[in-house]
């Protein structure tokens, strides 16, 4: 079975390194908190990163790697890759991009049918909320997620949605109430400190 990975590894890195691969200086850090920093190239088809730097290029699998970062020029702004275990059919790791930071993350990824096009920034992905350890997708908010966001703050996220009209199917409302409650949770962790 090692040999199979070993051999499907091999090909992925040949087609990988034989397109015509950008290169954007960034950092790696790997499962075991190791830091590597170089130039980094990633395609969105693959679970596989490639680092460049003083000690050649390597190949990182999505299961070996924690989180990756570089500044994209042309959006102007950081962009955060983290790998997160998952379980489709079976079990892997696949990387998303963080869109929010906090307690609650955003996470967001390619559409499956986007990968092979011309790629339009704001509406080709699908978003996830990563809430301990459990992905979910914000096509679910107000089933899934809204409820555990009210577990925690009920009389704050309630009140922010009533004052602000926002209206629960939509992603934009989702992306509001969650930066809304890290806040409010992120204040509460250093009253917690502080008592």
């Amino acid at each position: 079975m090692k040999t199979f990975y070993a051999f499907g590894f091999f090909f992925l890195f040949i087609s990988f390194s034989n397109a015509q691969s950008e290169w954007v200086k960034g950092s790696v850090v790997l499962k075991d908190n190791r830091v590597l920093v170089g130039a980094i190239s990633k395609k969105p088809t693959h679970e596989l990163i490639l680092l460049k730097n003083n000690d050649g290029v390597m190949a990182l699998p999505s299961h070996q790697v924690s989180t990756y970062r570089f500044y994209d020029e042309d959006s102007n702004i950081n962009r955060q890759f983290l790998s997160v275990e998952t379980s489709d059919l079976f079990r892997s790791f696949k990387f998303f991009e963080i869109v929010i930071q906090g307690n609650v993350k955003v996470l967001r990824r390619y559409h499956k049918q986007t990968l092979y096009t011309e790629l339009n920034e704001g509406y080709d992905f699908d978003y996830f909320a990563l809430i301990e350890n459990s992905l979910i997708p914000l096509s679910r908010f107000k089933r899934d997620v809204f409820p555990k966001l009210l577990e925690k703050h009920p009389i704050e996220i309630s009140a922010f949605v009533s004052v602000n009209e926002l209206p629960l199917k939509s992603i934009q409302s989702a992306f509001s109430i969650i930066k809304h409650f890290n806040t409010i949770d992120k204040k509460s962790d250093i009253l917690a400190q502080v008592d």
